[in-house]
């Protein structure tokens, strides 16, 4: 995700990681952080942000309105133009509050659009026709909302990547591979005026 739709890239910008619990925190910062540019790990939103930073909200066993007001909190100061990549990590099977935490983001965060790509392959974690699955021995189960329906269900604008006229709202990907993940961040693009969602699939 260093790579900008026209090719010239973000080269390594700024990241700023917000997850639900410190797992989430710890594995998305551990895919960005590299020698030049360490993410620092916060347990609570530290009193200035600057670099590269991870924050756990621990808001996934809180209701659907804390974990919103606390992921609001974060991303209020959110500056428009900043050179640096914000990406809201979720749970691959979709526990606590990813949708409504996502929109807490875009809505703070003022962003123009949002990839919302859960996918996780490599754990067995797919998005088909827009829902969440878990590809295992014993078959796949789905998991979670039908993800269009819970954004729009928010109030923002909201389709699948592909089926989509709109410029700006949520845009949800299916990928049951890496590769499929792949073309969905290309088809998106990679820009600091946008949000990401997902897992560590798509933050690998």
């Amino acid at each position: 995700m260093n790579r900008s739709p026209d090719g010239r890239g973000l080269g390594k910008p700024d990241v700023l990681i917000v997850a639900d619990d410190i797992t989430g925190a710890l594995d998305t910062a551990g895919y960005f952080a590299s020698p030049e540019k360490p993410v620092k790990v916060w347990l609570d939103l530290p009193p200035g942000l600057s670099g590269c930073n991870a924050i756990d909200l621990d808001s996934r066993d809180l209701g659907e309105r804390a974990a919103y007001d606390r992921v609001t909190g974060v991303f209020a100061d959110r500056k428009a133009g900043a050179r640096s990549l914000s990406f809201k990590k979720i749970d691959s099977v979709m526990r606590g509050h990813p949708v409504a935490e996502s929109v807490a983001a875009f809505r703070a965060g003022r962003f123009r659009r949002a990839l919302f790509a859960p996918a996780f392959p490599a754990l067995g974690r797919a998005t088909v026709n827009g829902r969440q699955h878990v590809v295992s021995q014993d078959g796949i189960t789905p998991v979670g909302p039908a993800l269009v329906d819970a954004l729009l269900g928010h109030g923002v604008p909201a389709a699948m990547i592909g089926e989509a006229c709109a410029s700006e709202g949520f845009f949800v990907a299916d990928a049951s591979s890496d590769a499929e993940l792949a073309a969905a961040i290309a088809a998106f693009g990679v820009d600091s005026e946008d949000l990401y969602v997902g897992s560590g699939g798509l933050a690998s």
